[in-house]
């Protein structure tokens, strides 16, 4: 048993246990255990506190007390080892009827029997204790209380515990989902990069939080005076509108404001404010709360926008060419001005329509994006508003979102007429000139054999006889003459094309058996790499080979002394690629910007046609014909076909 020790050293009197009791009973008793908590000091009192009572005399008045009235806080005893020995009934109702004789320790959560035990050791001692939040294990769930402790004395001896308990779980959890949500709110204000602070108007103080401290360019251990000396620095022309905003939140108007602030790292920053002012009364709530981000960087970006899009006002508006920008679809909500002199149209009678609706039906095609391509440029017809076609070039531009899907089509159109007329000019100036070239050809390619026959003529006219051998020579050039005039028909004129898909590597294979034989009389080591697996190609296959005989021969009578000659095929980018390669002496410069033209030649006895017909051949089959050369090291002719569908 412990010994109740007097606060002020002095040993108590016996004659103050009844005070005590009643103390308990009738002072603590009408005020807690009745429910007329308010206004109660929980705190230990020196003069109660100094007090003590006899045991039996606190339980009669226990009995006979209103302790046990069904409207009373719960209220029990504990013996000095921890047991309840007495409850009243509103404890027995949360906790059971059963709770006489069990140990605490079995109605507490398991993470505060610590703080319990010493709660009632304290008390053992002759402590007066109040705790808040302790938890306790009920058949319905886990309640927050706050208890308070007080000590039992038999004679001069700590003999039990005497416990009210006041039920705050609904107080407790109210401050958990405060705290939570404050939490939540920092963490929100983190994300955002929003600085909070709290003006409370009662008692003149102002909080900041973190962010807030760093968007103002402030030490957190800044004072009052120092904080709200801080506003000195809205920007002169800002500071008649923020304190007009102040002004407002202070009469109960939710506000918002934009300012420049001059951060004391000495940039300007721009700021938003949102604030409202909280009041009541009733509850002596005065305070205003305002949320503050540094939107420095978006006003920038917004400038950078603005400036953007006024250049391209200024562009679209005054640029000779007109610009159109359409959905996904082609259908267009966007036309520039230059329409008017370019089409004839205002802008709004283009918005809404589909951009092919002003393609000439022959090139709608020839103005579609090309598979995988971002980015083309066509030369085309577009309808005029007059009703005839105007040539514009088309550039088109796909606008993709971040996941690559087309989002817009951005179109410019160019005046193309000058152009198109200066082109034609030049063209037929070209054909005029080329016109003469050949004319040109003709006549000498025709003059030396026709030269050679008129001889003869004269001869035979002179009385001279003719010999078999002159009748030879006139029939070998008239044969010439004939050959001459057939390549320059099949050049003006090539006959009807028959197509059937055929491989290109079979092709390629029969010429080089044919050639092999020649190319060995030559001194020309003629070698075949074929690509791996067929090469369909639509095409005819006799001027096919005609074709590739030609740039073989080419090939080698450009090793006079002999060498090698590759010829290669592959499939690169759905085209059909065959490769002549030859080691011989090149063809010069300026030979070769003209090669392909009718009479073009290096050789002594060629005509020049031989090139021009295969270049022809291989333009009907919807091919190309690519040339390289070096003087001394050789020529590649690459022959490019569409793979057959």
């Amino acid at each position: 048993m412990l010994k109740k020790a007097d606060m002020h050293g002095r040993k108590p009197s016996q004659n103050n246990c009844s005070l005590w009791g009643i103390a308990c009973i009738v002072g603590i008793g009408r005020t807690l255990v009745l429910g007329e908590q308010e206004g109660v000091d929980m705190e230990p009192n020196s003069s109660v506190h100094s007090e003590h009572c006899d045991q039996q005399v606190f339980m009669r008045k226990w009995n006979s007390s209103s302790l046990f009235h069904p409207q009373s806080a719960p209220v029990f005893l504990l013996n000095p080892q921890g047991e309840f020995i007495q409850a009243n009934f509103k404890f027995k109702e949360v906790f059971g009827a059963q709770i006489i004789g069990r140990h605490y320790h079995e109605v507490m959560h398991e993470e505060d029997i610590s703080r319990a035990d010493e709660i009632f050791l304290r008390t053992l001692k002759g402590e007066t204790v109040t705790a808040d939040g302790m938890e306790f294990q009920c058949p319905e769930g886990v309640r927050f209380y706050q208890i308070t402790t007080m000590p039992m004395f038999e004679g001069e001896v700590v003999n039990g515990v005497f416990c009210i308990v006041l039920d705050v779980t609904e107080h407790k959890m109210a401050e958990e989902a405060l705290r939570r949500s404050e939490a939540a709110l920092r963490l929100s204000l983190h994300i955002a990069g929003l600085g909070k602070w709290e003006w409370d108007i009662r008692h003149k103080s102002i909080h900041l939080s973190e962010e807030m401290y760093v968007i103002l360019g402030l030490p957190q251990d800044s004072t009052k005076e120092e904080i709200f000396a801080c506003w000195e620095r809205v920007h002169p022309e800002d500071l008649a509108q923020f304190n007009l905003t102040m002004k407002r939140l202070l009469e109960g108007h939710p506000s918002s404001v934009r300012l420049r602030y001059h951060h004391p790292d000495g940039s300007v920053r721009h700021l938003e404010m949102m604030g409202e002012l909280l009041s009541d009364e009733r509850i002596r709530i005065n305070r205003l709360i305002v949320t503050t981000r540094d939107i420095t960087e978006t006003v920038e970006n917004e400038e950078k926008l603005r400036n953007s899009e006024e250049l391209y006002r200024l562009i679209s508006e005054n640029s000779q060419d007109f610009i159109t920008l359409s959905d996904a679809n082609g259908c267009i909500y966007y036309v520039s001005p230059g329409v008017r002199h370019l089409l004839g149209y205002e802008p709004e009678e283009m918005m809404g329509k589909q951009r092919s609706f002003y393609y000439h039906p022959e090139h709608r095609k020839d103005a579609e994006m090309p598979p995988g391509k971002d980015m083309h440029i066509a030369t085309v017809r577009c309808l005029h508003k007059n009703g005839h076609y105007v040539w514009i070039e088309v550039s088109t531009k796909l606008v993709c979102d971040e996941k690559g899907n087309m989002t817009k089509q951005l179109g410019i159109g160019r005046d193309m007429t000058d152009r198109m007329a200066a082109e034609e000019i030049v063209l037929r100036s070209e054909k005029l000139t080329l016109t003469g070239q050949l004319a040109a050809g003709i006549a000498h390619e025709i003059r030396n054999p026709l030269t050679a026959i008129k001889g003869f003529l004269q001869l035979l006219d002179g009385g001279f006889p003719l010999r078999k051998d002159h009748v030879a020579v006139m029939s070998s050039e008239l044969m010439r003459i004939e050959s001459i005039l057939n390549e320059l028909l099949l050049l003006a004129k090539p006959h009807e094309l028959k197509f059937y898909q055929r491989d290109v590597n079979q092709i390629i294979h029969q010429v080089v058996t044919l050639m092999e034989t020649e190319a060995n009389m030559k001194n020309v080591v003629l070698s075949f790499w074929p690509w791996e697996g067929s090469i369909p190609v639509a095409c005819d296959e006799n001027q096919l080979k005609q074709v590739f005989i030609n740039f073989i021969k080419n090939g080698m009578e450009s090793m006079p002394d002999g060498g090698e000659l590759y010829v290669h095929t592959e499939i690169r980018d759905q085209k059909a690629l065959v490769t002549f390669k030859d080691f011989g002496t090149g063809i010069p410069e300026d030979v070769l910007a003209r090669i392909g033209q009718p009479f073009l030649t290096t050789k002594e006895k060629g005509t020049g046609l031989g090139l021009a017909v295969s270049f022809s051949i291989i333009e009907n089959h919807n091919g190309t014909v690519m040339v390289k050369s070096e003087l001394g090291k050789g020529t590649v002719f690459t022959v490019q076909l569409p793979l057959a569908k």
